[in-house]
């Protein structure tokens, strides 16, 4: 029979089970929602499949997870000890530092109508592929300027609920003329995005944030004058040559820090981006990423 990775919710319990047929031990860590180790288990390995797994109780739902290995490493030629995230993962904590045990079927993880949600009309001969026209848009950039959404939410999935927003007025009329599918991405959980907000500064910030949170930009002779000013990250940079080394320099600082990022390096692919929720640590994402679908 086939075998479920992840951590896999039943009535019985939680069961553990990783992929990792080179590794010397594997134990689950679990953590509280303070992220403090309160067990540490070990992990049985089954030679026929090379999986490890670990049944753990009820209880479990919702705490956080980590596996804890020892495995031979082919750079160094010796073996490693190693704390990593599920690479099965349905949750997160921020930054992709934990992951989470949850049940997809909780009703606190469905919007309103979930289960009733229909599937979009499939095509089954040449006439309707031919009629398929799809829009391809980014998750952050299609609303991230939108001056009909509320701050805290442009850039987010939630943005794509808010019917008066200009991101949905304008597909709205796409829809009239011709466009029958949406493509939003990316959606799964990237590497090189910080998904703290207290980290990032975008142009719309404060430079003295983009100060605090690029030390690059608070040491350089050219820009750390700005830090005590009351100017945004936008301001500044529109009193620069827009031709100019200057501005072309601080606009690397600035792409070093802000939520702009392409996001084509998944790093887990079975949980959603947590920069695009208003609260990226934990079950949040997961809820405001299905009410955008």
């Amino acid at each position: 029979s086939t075998l479920e990775y992840g951590a896999i919710v039943s009535d019985s319990g939680v069961n553990f089970r990783l992929w990792a047929p080179t590794a010397q031990s594997v134990k689950v860590v679990i953590y509280n929602a303070n992220k403090e180790a309160v067990s540490t288990n070990d992990m049985t390995f089954d030679s026929a499949s090379g999986s490890w797994s670990y049944a753990g109780a009820a209880d479990l739902k919702g705490m956080y997870y980590r596996y804890q290995m020892t495995v031979y490493h082919p750079l160094t030629r010796k073996l490693e000890s190693y704390e990593v995230t599920d690479p099965y993962s349905l949750s997160l904590s921020m930054n992709s530092e934990y992951s989470q045990v949850v049940d997809l079927n909780d009703a606190d993880l469905k919007p309103e109508g979930w289960d009733t949600l229909k599937a979009p009309h499939v095509q089954t001969t040449p006439a309707d592929v031919a009629k398929t026209v799809v829009y391809e848009s980014h998750v952050r950039d299609l609303t991230a300027f939108d001056t009909e959404v509320p701050a805290a939410e442009r850039g987010k999935y939630v943005a794509l609920t808010e019917e008066n927003s200009l991101a949905v007025k304008h597909l709205k009329e796409l829809s009239a003329a011709g466009v029958t599918h949406l493509q939003i991405l990316p959606a799964f959980d990237i590497a090189t995005i910080n998904e703290d907000p207290a980290k990032v500064a975008n142009l719309d910030d404060k430079f003295s944030k983009l100060c605090d949170v690029n030390t690059n930009v608070a040491n350089s002779d050219k820009f750390k004058a700005n830090c005590a000013g009351d100017s945004t990250v936008a301001e500044v940079m529109a009193t620069l040559d827009k031709d100019g080394e200057d501005r072309q320099e601080l606009n690397r600082m600035v792409a070093d820090t802000d939520s702009f990022n392409w996001g084509y390096d998944p790093f887990h692919y079975t949980t959603p981006e947590g920069s695009y929720s208003t609260n990226p640590d934990g079950t949040a994402r997961i809820l405001e990423f299905r009410k955008m679908v």
